[in-house]
């Protein structure tokens, strides 16, 4: 008898508000980058040309022809690296912004904005992503931010966030522990990790960092359930049991319930498995994997009236249920109810006969 364990999980979903204040900054900045093609001489018009078409590939080729023949061009650069960002060849990105710093002070200012705004457009674009639940996009998109400013704890978090979706869980444990680092009282984070952790079946790891988040709130639920699994998990069931408590007196839900039971059935302690399976069955209708666990710990007390019971209630709302018909059969033989038995059976036979 075995129940899947409830996820735990506090994603960071919130925008950080300077990114939106550098939605403005990014608008500013194209406009200045048009400013500076514009006022150039003619000597960027074929680039000019290409920019128009939307064709970066051909901006590429010809501002590295360019830098070749003007290595020393702070201009040139700056423009190139604006390429390698429509590009999203990130590396050569950052490589061209440095070498405009480098060669140009004029442009240092224009350099640092650049990188800005190509790190806005692949955040928000990562943001687009996650939030129409397209996990793998937005990861590659926050991959692409976190790549550009490997320090910023925005786009930090949210491509753990992406990666553990997407079941990158050993990518999401390494951002997840950066951001901890930078950020140790974020006390999301440390759940996130702990749910890697706990994925991973790392349980003491997990017990540790629960303890730290519940020695800043006692109360936080999640942490307390995560806690609870990994204690039994671990084998120490008077802890697990008394986590298990205290967080269904916090936020009960069907599935802790559940899970608190089977515990206690695992123990052979069938009244309170049975206490707390009806206790879960007021936040759920219709749980068949519940009724079973019910019927199931009835039949270990001898209890064959509601073992019946509960399994009736199966079979009545899932009438091609063969294993519950068997159950019931079981109940009625040793209650020995000799029609309801012959009706059992009967349902037993239809049923095989058709499979």
């Amino acid at each position: 008898m075995s129940a899947r364990k409830e996820t735990v999980r506090n994603l960071n979903t919130q925008q950080d508000s300077h990114v939106l204040r550098w939605l403005f900054v990014d608008v500013v900045i194209i406009i200045v980058i048009i400013i500076i093609q514009g006022c150039t001489s003619g000597r960027f018009q074929a680039v000019d040309a290409y920019v128009r078409q939307g064709n970066w590939q051909k901006v590429r080729t010809t501002l590295e022809e360019s830098v070749s023949n003007n290595p020393k061009d702070g201009e040139a650069h700056l423009l190139l690296a604006q390429a390698y960002g429509e590009l999203e060849q990130v590396p050569a990105l950052k490589s061209e912004l440095e070498t405009t710093r480098d060669l140009s002070p004029a442009f240092a200012a224009a350099a640092d904005q650049t990188g800005k705004r190509f790190w806005i457009r692949y955040y928000t674009r990562g943001n687009d992503y996650f939030d129409e639940g397209t996990y793998n996009a937005a990861a590659q998109y926050y991959g692409l931010a976190v790549a550009l400013e490997p320090d910023n704890i925005t786009s930090m978090k949210r491509y753990a966030d992406a990666l553990f979706l997407v079941g990158r869980y050993l990518d999401a444990k390494k951002f997840y522990s950066k951001a901890a680092a930078r950020e140790p009282d974020n006390l999301a984070l440390k759940n996130n990790l702990a749910e890697v952790f706990f994925l991973e079946q790392n349980y003491a790891e997990v017990v540790e960092l629960c303890n730290e988040i519940l020695l800043r709130k006692a109360t936080e639920v999640n942490a307390i359930k995560r806690r609870a699994y990994a204690y039994e998990a671990l084998g120490r069931v008077d802890a697990a049991l008394q986590d298990y408590e205290t967080a269904a007196s916090l936020d009960p839900t069907a599935q802790l319930l559940m899970d608190y039971g089977l515990l206690y059935f695992k123990q052979a302690d069938y009244e309170q498995a049975i206490d707390k399976f009806r206790e879960a069955t007021t936040f759920v209708d219709d749980n068949l994997i519940l009724y079973r666990y019910l019927g199931d710990a009835n039949r270990r007390l001898h209890r064959y009236d509601e073992m019946a019971k509960w399994y009736r209630i199966i079979v009545d709302s899932f009438p091609e249920d063969l294993t519950g018909w068997k159950n019931l059969a079981l109940a009625y033989e040793a209650l020995g109810q000799k029609q309801q038995l012959a009706q059992a059976r009967h349902q037993i036979n239809r049923i095989s006969s058709t499979n």
